[in-house]
């Protein structure tokens, strides 16, 4: 031992060449391959690095000195005679390998191959053939220099830290670390390994290394040829470009975890994680917390590919891209990708979250070429043409995508963590939208789809019956029912598990656990559980997963042993444990609850319904119709046809409460209980002692036809709590036609923070309370807000039309419209307190006492408890308030127009209420508005200084987008903007104003989608994604957002040509009676044709070459026989050829109104007659002409 010290102290002797005999009779040993040939193992037994071929001890420079003099390929093992850990100190350079040669190593933990920071671990050689690298650790290799490019290999002088390959052999590396290695130059290139031909990996570890230089390539590994990456971490690499990998060849990574690893550039940084200029495979793997940062662009810091790119079963989330300059820009932050056209980018069953960007496109940059995206979750669609599909929604292909409208979606992971195999991982938590949401028709191991995830054997890829989306399954396995009996017998054999046994075991086992049916039960179609024994109990945390209410109804009639008496059955699910200190969470999705007696759900837990439908149950003795619960997060459901007695009908909640895509319509409530006897939905505590409610949060759904017959009861919707609730919030949410005899719409009480905004209310009645909306005190707080949002048509016969305030309460009204509301009242609003109106519209409302606005308790005159501050607001009829009047010609300081008594009553110019365009609701639904008609005095009257989307001024309208806040000189005073742009495209499925080609790939996406789905490429709005909406696009391409040629029909006279010359939609403003004829000229092709009639009444808005759209209906008792076509009421655009005229006639006022469902249309020799024979109208299409007439 002290010779071997003295001897690895001193100057090594130059090498020299031994003689052949000494290398092999020294240790190296033969054994038997095939016959040509003879495979050389040489044992390394020191772990100094020297060169004396006259002693009995064999290095590791001299085993590949051996292996480089003979040719064929060779083993290097190692066995130093000790158990433990041993490292080799690299002091006299490079290791270089000449020939094939596999180093194998006792284990990563065991042998570890140091440079010292002194040089390259080892080069390969051209000529070296395949050379693997096997159970050890590199680490501290280290090379100064600069290349010319990556691509320029004979100038690739000092790259690759740790190992540098020339070879087009295959480089591999199995259970290898490769850490803390270095290249440093402006172009270095592979900071651990630089390699020219083909590499794969498994189950190895690169950590730590780096690739410095302004244009550096490959922290990790830069390679040139094709790439197989499997089982493999990456972390806490960096370079400029790449990160972790930059691959210019084919890159494969499979069950892999790239993490922590950062592109780092001067101007320039590309793919934080992996930059690929090849075609790219991902699979089965994680991209997590990797970043990329940069002056002036850092791009994919997760992902960074512009060749063709498949990314499945995969995690991308938390990596970020951000730029220092104020001017610079941060895409992509989980993956960039620069596809050109005649390139696709694949995306399957991959979450892509929380990433971050400076700019835009936070979690996605998509280029120019085909994206094809298949049940993945992307969590913002910020910057893309993705169309949002929220959780409940998820689109045709089976995505889920977050968005403004309907928010981001939050993917509910855990952090990365040792979740079992050989990679870190981010666990699935428990309500995850990513659980269950996979392709249901994918078999593990079957084609492309894996058999394991991530973590390998021993994890499959899908547990349960349906994969979830990632690159990890959940955590539970279900319990999966495949019986559709009702029975308890403790057998649980093939085909004789029930719903109601598997509910027992999971409440009989502690934890979480999941509840699933099997797919078979569902092969011939709908199915229906009956319930016989009882109510189903659940009393532990539990996720029960449906198919779908279409196919699974769950029915609890048959627990009612007396039909003919009320009250007699049970609920369907009666969910409570035992703890009554903390709420348990409770999921149930994908099935139609119906049958019950003693309402359809009830909770004492914390309670999440995803796609549920709960219809047709009733409830007695002070329990809610469809659901009782204490916390409630509904989505995407359908409550409808509940009924209660002193209680709602459709829903009570007495804690928590988000609403999100849900139509509640058509519940009953019967019973003269005050604070329970709501039709839809209560929220108030029920506890014994007084308590805040909680948070109360409705968007995006639809609350309608609610009965309340109760002398004081509420038809939509009731929040009060004993002391208040600290929070109401309703956004993009219609509320109509909903009936109680307290009060028509929404009562509020003691809710301390109330905000309604892009809602419509309207058509709502009441007996004795407000028709609309009542807001009563705040309790403990008193901030009220309606904005962009729509109060019409509200009616009440002893209170106010459109809105009731009380004392103690302010108002504030901005940029919304209250028209045609009628009450005693206040036919607009009532107040008894101070209400500030803003950029909104309160006219043409009606009631004895104050037709717009009247302040303070009931009289004859107007009391001066309450006040009206109001900026750029048009007030009617100022009769009961403060204001004083204003005309339209002289506006007064605070810009507002106020009718009166004295200067006349202002008409606002609005159209009836309608669909104006905005988001789809559930039901096919979509909030009701009033347009602007030509010369209402609100178009262009409000603040010329807003700016839309600056300060507190939203970008567009109640509507949301593309209906610009902003379309002519100034904003317009109301909810919604005139929109002298063609908004209404028809086909442009991504709202970007323009019909093209990103369009197509929309409907591509949606294709097949059929009603209750959420889908692009509905351009008919028939709930179906066909080939018809396809016509619709063809016909379409090309239309932009020109603004268009107005005219006004008074300006010509009878007979008179309007010839059409420019590119633009033609709107036709038809506002003079005495107009008999107009004709149009079309001197281009398919121009677009608005036409509106006399006092904005609308007219057949439809003109057409050769055939009218037309719906066909089927009749119920005839399912195979077609009944007549029927015009089916709608929008549609009237398109001319080049040179092609159409003449329209004066319509009568009967028909202008409108009894167009009942309008029938049938086909002639020329072309098509639309015929109403109630009023009297005939309308003949012909390719070149309409002709209009009537029986007068």
């Amino acid at each position: 031992m002290a010779r071997r010290h003295r001897r690895s102290a001193r100057h090594a002797a130059p090498v020299s060449s031994p003689p052949k005999d000494k290398l092999l009779r020294r240790s190296l040993h033969c054994e038997r391959l095939e016959d040509r040939r003879l495979l050389a193992v040489v044992t390394v037994d020191t772990e100094f690095d020297l060169v004396d071929f006259n002693d009995d001890k064999t290095s590791l420079r001299e085993a590949i000195f051996a292996t480089n003099t003979v040719p064929g390929a060779d083993e290097i093992r190692f066995d130093f005679g000790h158990d433990g850990p041993t490292t080799i100190l690299l002091t006299q350079g490079e290791l270089a390998i000449t020939d094939a040669v596999s180093v194998i190593g006792p284990g990563a933990s065991l042998l570890t191959i140091d440079g010292q920071l002194g040089s390259r671990l080892f080069n390969v050689g051209a000529t070296a053939g395949d050379v693997a690298f096997r159970g050890l650790t590199l680490t501290r290799g280290q090379t100064t220099g600069d290349n010319i490019s990556l691509a320029d290999v004979i100038n690739q002088t000092h790259s690759g830290g740790a190992i540098r390959s020339f070879s087009s052999g295959l480089l591999t590396l199995d259970q290898v670390d490769v850490v803390s290695n270095g290249t440093t130059g402006v172009y270095a290139s592979g900071g651990a390994l630089f390699v020219t031909g083909p590499l794969a990996m498994t189950l190895s570890k690169v950590r730590g290394n780096i690739a410095s230089g302004a244009n550096s390539e490959g922290g990790g590994v830069a390679v040139i040829g094709a790439t197989s990456i499997t089982a493999t971490t990456f972390s806490g690499n960096r370079a400029a470009r790449g990160g972790g990998v930059s691959a210019s060849g084919e890159l494969t990574i499979d069950s892999s975890t790239l993490s922590g690893n950062r592109a780092v550039g001067g101007a320039v940084a590309l793919g934080g994680a992996v930059y690929a200029l090849g075609s790219l495979h991902v699979v089965n793997s994680t991209i997590s917390t990797n970043a990329a940062q940069a002056i002036a662009a850092a791009q994919g810091a997760g992902l960074w590919t512009n060749g063709a790119a498949t990314i499945a079963h995969s995690t991308i989330i938390a990596n970020t891209a951000s730029t220092t300059s104020l001017a610079g820009v941060g895409s992509g932050g989980g993956l960039y990708g620069d596809q050109a056209a005649g390139e696709t980018l694949t995306i399957s069953h991959t979450i892509i979250a929380g990433n971050l960007t400076t700019e835009e496109n936070g979690e996605i940059r998509l280029g120019t070429g085909e994206t094809e995206l298949r049940y993945s979750l992307i969590a913002d669609n910020d910057g893309t043409s993705l169309y949002e599909a929220p959780i409940g929604w998820a689109d045709a292909n089976g995505n889920l995508i977050g968005g403004p409208f309907y928010g981001y979606i939050e993917p509910l992971l855990d952090g990365l963590e040792d979740n079992g195999g050989p990679t870190r991982t981010h666990a699935l938590l428990p309500g995850s939208p990513a659980v269950f949401a996979g392709d249901r028709t994918l078999v593990p191991g079957v084609g492309s789809t894996p058999a394991f995830d991530q973590r390998g054997e021993s994890h499959s890829r899908r547990v349960g019956t349906r994969m979830a989306i990632g690159a990890v399954e959940s955590g539970i396995t279900p319990i999966i029912v495949d019986s559709l009996a009702d029975e308890s017998d403790g057998n649980f054999g093939p085909g004789e598990l029930t719903l109601r046994e598997a509910l027992e075991l999971a409440n009989g086992r502690l934890g979480i656990d999941a509840v699933e049916f099997a797919p078979t039960l569902f092969a011939a179609g709908p199915r229906t559980i009956l319930l016989t024994h009882g109510d189903l109990k659940i009393s532990q945390e539990i996720e029960l997963r449906g198919p779908g209410p279409e196919l699974l109804t769950i029915d609890a009639k048959g627990n009612d042993k007396f039909p003919d008496r009320a009250g007699g059955g049970t609920a369907v699910f009666s969910i409570a444990d035992s703890d009554t200190r903390f709420a348990s969470s409770v999921t149930i999705s994908g099935l139609s609850v119906t049958g019950a007696e003693a309402g359809g759900i009830v909770s004492q837990e914390s309670l999440t319904l995803i796609d549920v439908t709960v219809r047709g149950n009733h409830a007695y003795f002070g329990i809610a119709g469809g659901i009782d619960a204490f916390n409630l997060t509904l989505i995407a459901s359908h409550i409808l046809q509940n009924r209660s007695t002193n209680s709602a009908g459709g829903i009570a909640i007495s804690g928590d409460v988000y609403i999100d895509r849900t139509a509640i319509t058509g519940n009953e409530s019967q019973g003269n209980n005050p604070p329970t006897a709501v039709g839809g939905i209560s929220v108030q505590t029920k506890s014994v002692q007084p308590r805040i409610l909680g948070e109360v949060v409705i968007v995006n759904s639809v609350i309608s036809n609610n009965d309340a017959s109760g002398v004081v009861g509420v038809g939509g919707v009731r929040v009060a709590g004993e002391i208040g609730a600290r929070s109401f919030y309703m956004a993009n949410t219609l509320v109509s036609e909903n009936r109680g005899n307290g009060v028509g719409g929404l009562q509020l009480a003691n809710v301390a923070e109330f905000t309604i905004y892009e809602t419509s209310i309207v058509n709502n009645s009441s007996q004795s309370g407000s028709g609309g909306l009542s807001i009563g005190s705040g309790g403990y707080g008193n901030r009220t807000t309606i904005d962009q949002s729509t109060i019409s048509g509200n009616s009440s016969l002893r209170s106010a039309g459109g809105m009731s305030v009380a004392a103690n309460r302010a108002l504030t009204v901005r940029r919304s419209t209250v028209h045609n509301n009628s009450g005693l009242n206040g036919g607009g609003i009532y107040s008894a307190d101070r209400i500030t109106l803003e950029h909104s519209i309160v006219a043409g409302n009606r009631a004895e006492f104050g037709p717009d606005v009247w302040l303070g308790s009931t009289g004859t005159t107007a009391p001066a408890n309450g006040t009206v501050a109001s900026i750029f607001s048009l007030i009617g009829n100022a009769t009961g308030t403060n204001l004083v009047e204003a005309p339209a010609s002289s506006p007064d300081d605070d810009g507002n127009i106020i009718g009166g008594p004295i200067q006349g009553v202002i008409d606002p110019r609005l159209v009836a209420l309608a669909d104006n365009g905005g988001p789809r609701l559930p039901g096919a639904n979509r909030l009701l508005t009033h347009a602007l008609l030509p010369g209402s005095p609100a178009i262009d009257a409000g603040d010329a200084m807003l700016v839309p989307g600056e300060g507190e001024t939203p970008e567009f309208d109640q509507r949301g987008a593309p209906y610009a806040r902003l379309a002519g000189q100034r904003v317009d005073i109301g909810a919604i903007e005139r929109q002298e742009v063609g908004t209404a495209l028809g086909a442009d499925f991504n709202f970007d104003g323009v019909v093209d080609g990103s369009d197509f790939l929309a409907w591509q996406r949606g294709f097949g989608a059929t009603p209750g789905s959420f889908s692009e490429g509905d351009a008919t709005e028939d709930g179906v994604v066909d080939v018809a909406d396809l016509g619709v696009w063809q016909d379409r391409f090309g239309d932009d957002g020109i603004a268009p040629a107005i005219a006004t029909a008074a300006a010509f006279s009878t007979g008179e040509f309007f010839a059409i010359e420019q590119p633009a939609a033609i709107r036709l403003d038809l506002a003079d009676a005495a107009l008999q004829s107009l004709s149009i000229l079309s001197r281009l092709d398919r121009p677009t044709i608005d036409l509106r009639s006399v006092n904005g009444l609308e007219l057949s808005r439809e003109l057409w070459r050769a055939s009218p759209t037309k719906s066909v209906e089927r009749a119920p008792d005839q399912p195979d026989a077609v009944r007549e076509e029927t015009m089916s009421q709608g929008h549609r655009r009237g398109e001319l050829e080049a040179g092609e005229s159409v003449s329209l006639e004066s319509l009568d006022r009967s028909f202008a109104e409108g009894t167009w469902l009942n309008s029938k249309l049938s086909q002639c020799k020329n072309g098509y007659t639309w015929r109403d024979e109630e009023a009297g109208v005939s309308l003949r299409a012909t390719p070149r002409s309409l002709e209009h007439r009537s029986k007068s």
